[in-house]
């Protein structure tokens, strides 16, 4: 009587250290869930991490749920499929919303550099507007039309390129970005009679540019 009393004892110490074991893992696993959210900044394509979240909080709930009518009747069955479901849950959730976790990371900072490269094209627009409105407002416009056509298609060009980038690309667009400053020198900095003069020369200088946006535009597409 006195061992099955003991028994009985040890039987109910272990199941209580058990729970308490598996209740400091909850606590654990609802925590990763807080950090992991809080480390994914702007999630704006959120379904990936959202759905393995809810995948693992509702498996959380179901356990929880069918161990409190089973822990009643069948003690040491129920706590060991608790502890089996708590663990794939908590697996569940700690793989998946990891993945989740580095793959919006990455896709925020991928639509970050885009962002950052379609400021860059308008920074450039912008530029080459610049140059359209100084020769528009010059005395002999009327014989500079080939520049100003020259301009408003590499404007437009700029305007229309793909607005991602990628280390493949990097170099040919500093030297875009070089092309346009130069261009800037040499339409705004110089006198009229001068822009008048090399307007053949600056025409060539666009077309070249123009070329250079378009073997820009041609490696995007070739990686994609």
């Amino acid at each position: 009587m006195a061992f099955q009393l003991t028994d009985s004892a040890d039987r109910a110490g272990h199941f209580w250290l058990t729970l308490l074991t598996l209740v400091f893992a909850q606590v654990l696993n609802f925590s990763y869930m807080v950090f992991t959210m809080t480390k994914v900044k702007e999630p704006h394509s959120p379904f990936p991490a959202f759905t393995g979240i809810g995948s693992a909080v509702f498996l959380y709930n179901v356990a929880v749920f069918v161990s409190m009518f089973l822990f009643w009747i069948y003690l040491e069955v129920s706590l060991s499929w608790y502890i089996t479901i708590h663990l794939l849950n908590l697996l569940i959730f700690v793989v998946g919303g990891g993945f989740s976790s580095i793959f919006l990371m990455t896709a925020s900072n991928k639509e970050m550099v885009t962002k950052n490269n379609v400021n860059r094209l308008k920074n450039l627009v912008i530029s080459v507007e610049d140059i359209i409105r100084y020769v528009s407002n010059l005395k002999n416009k009327n014989e500079l039309e080939d520049l100003a056509n020259s301009l408003e298609k590499l404007r437009d060009k700029l305007r229309y390129s793909d607005p991602e980038t990628g280390n493949e690309v990097s170099v040919i667009e500093e030297q875009i970005e070089n092309h346009i400053d130069t261009l800037v020198n040499r339409v705004i900095s110089s006198k009229e009679h001068m822009v008048l003069k090399n307007q053949e020369d600056i025409c060539t200088y666009i077309q070249s540019i123009l070329d250079t946006v378009d073997k820009r535009n041609s490696v995007l597409s070739s990686i994609k």
